[in-house]
């Protein structure tokens, strides 16, 4: 009675690790055992897994598949950093997403610091390579400076420094020919005119 027992229980545990190793396959000459990476000998068995083959050694190697399938099974999955498992996936694509956005804010707030770097005297290509590390942080630090004088010209008289007033001309009293304001002689007649303002080029 008790070996009828044995007899029935042995074939109800080789069934449950064959359905989960799956189909079980002839093996090919040249392959190799899924363990201990060893030939294959004639007599051997293939599992065949989600169309994968799994080879492996009668005896000792197939002994050890079948106590413990869910640690060998779960390295038929793909590693690594493109074929990976879900969970790798998707903290790969949060970290793609998350500098992909870092980015994007670096350029638009390099611009931004740029321009105005420009417009208030400092230099707009420093501006533009501290924007884009430090985003938003270099604007506004920017916009809560004063105007600097970094781009102010040096050696330079301080009347040539600005753009020159331009004045509405003034016709010449002797032959009615258009002169600047400033001018001394008319430049149509040649005339002595009497200047109403000094000229700027006068003034340096």
């Amino acid at each position: 009675m008790i070996g009828v027992v044995l007899a029935a229980a042995a074939p109800g545990q080789d069934s449950t690790g064959l359905d989960r190793l799956g189909q079980r396959v002839t093996p090919r000459p040249d392959e190799i055992c899924f363990l201990c990476n060893e030939p294959l000998h004639k007599g051997d068995v293939v599992y065949q897994i989600d169309g994968q083959r799994m080879p492996v050694h009668l005896g000792a190697c197939d002994d050890e598949l079948r106590a413990e399938p869910d640690r060998w099974l779960v390295k038929l999955k793909a590693r690594g950093a493109f074929l990976s498992a879900p969970a790798d996936r998707q903290r790969l694509a949060k970290l793609w997403f998350y500098a992909g956005l870092y980015i994007l804010a670096g350029l638009a707030f390099a611009a931004l610091s740029a321009h105005r770097a420009l417009h208030s005297g400092r230099r707009p290509a420093v501006w533009f390579a501290v924007g884009l590390v430090l985003n938003v942080l270099a604007y506004v630090w920017l916009l809560t400076r004063p105007r600097g004088t970094g781009l102010e010209p040096t050696g330079v008289p301080s009347g040539l420094r600005k753009v020159a007033t331009t004045w509405e001309p003034q016709p010449c009293p002797a032959c009615g020919h258009a002169n600047h304001p400033s001018a001394q002689q008319c430049l149509g007649c040649g005339a002595r005119l009497e200047p109403k303002f000094a000229s700027e080029t006068s003034r340096c």
